[in-house]
């Protein structure tokens, strides 16, 4: 696969997009097939693809807002980079050097917190292809992640150590967990992860939502509220609507917070809202 050349959509992606508009499939497919794209993780101006979609800008952004929630994309609208989160579940790159030449395009995408998702998002790459994914990272030598970026910089060298010859360097081999947040086992988060997948009713981006749990690993009293709280969601007014089309993707319940929302099920009063942190 190279540059200039569009890329293969999956079939079942065709069942997903049947639940959006006609416009919103127009830009989930300007998106995926857009030419800067092999990595799935790309800056896209939103003036030029409205331009060339024939859509006034805010239009556009509306409309790009509802696909990734669909579709379970992240979109950072201050560094204007989009991450298309199962990419490389439907686009193999095929091999060492192909993925080894794609990766050069993080060179061109500006500073996001979305490159903390997008590094541990490896899940769909072979065990080969994945060790070359971070090899090639790494060899990139890209800098730490900016303040305010959501994602902590390496510490620096501290009173005593070298501070001259020191490699100050984000470690891409590495994922980053927030280390205030119990240190639980594999088995732990992989459990949480399994039992959050099988009760969240819109089963899109499998990857980005097993990526949050191994970064966040929620304890066994929060994976419990979260299916709590699902249970109660399932049974509200707008998730029943129109077959499930406003029930948001996975991972954006989870950025979001969402088990901390106030529920009001068919037929019953909002209970007192109780908020966990």
């Amino acid at each position: 696969m190279s540059r200039g050349k569009f890329w293969k959509l999956a079939k079942r992606l065709w069942l997903v997009l049947r639940s959006l508009s006609e416009r919103e499939k127009l830009i989930a497919i300007y998106c995926m097939t857009e030419q800067t794209n092999r990595i799935g993780f790309y800056p896209l101006s939103s003036a030029k693809a409205a331009d060339d979609l024939g859509l006034s800008r805010r239009a556009f952004e509306i409309s790009l807002h509802r696909v990734c929630d669909a579709l379970g994309w992240q979109f950072d609208p201050a560094a204007r980079v989009l991450f298309l989160t199962d990419w490389w579940r439907y686009n193999d790159p095929g091999n060492r050097d192909a993925l080894t030449a794609f990766l050069q395009d993080l060179l061109d995408v500006p500073p996001t917190p979305l490159l903390r998702q997008f590094l541990i998002q490896t899940t769909d790459l072979s065990d080969d292809l994945r060790q070359v994914f971070h090899e090639a990272v790494e060899a990139l030598r890209l800098p730490p992640f900016p303040p305010g970026c959501g994602a902590p910089c390496p510490p620096g060298p501290t009173q005593g150590e070298d501070q001259g010859g020191g490699d100050n360097r984000l470690d891409l081999t590495k994922q980053h967990v927030d280390e205030t947040a119990p240190a639980l086992s594999s088995f732990v988060w992989k459990e949480g992860f399994g039992r959050f997948w099988e009760a969240y009713p819109k089963k899109i981006g499998n990857g980005s939502v097993e990526g949050w749990f191994k970064q966040y690993r929620p304890n066994d009293e929060l994976a419990q509220r979260m299916i709590g709280k699902l249970t109660e969601m399932k049974q509200s007014k707008s998730w029943q609507e129109a077959d499930g089309k406003y029930i948001p993707a996975p991972i954006t319940w989870l950025e979001e917070k969402r088990w901390n929302d106030e529920v009001e099920v068919r037929g019953l009063p909002p209970k007192k809202r109780i908020i966990y942190t």
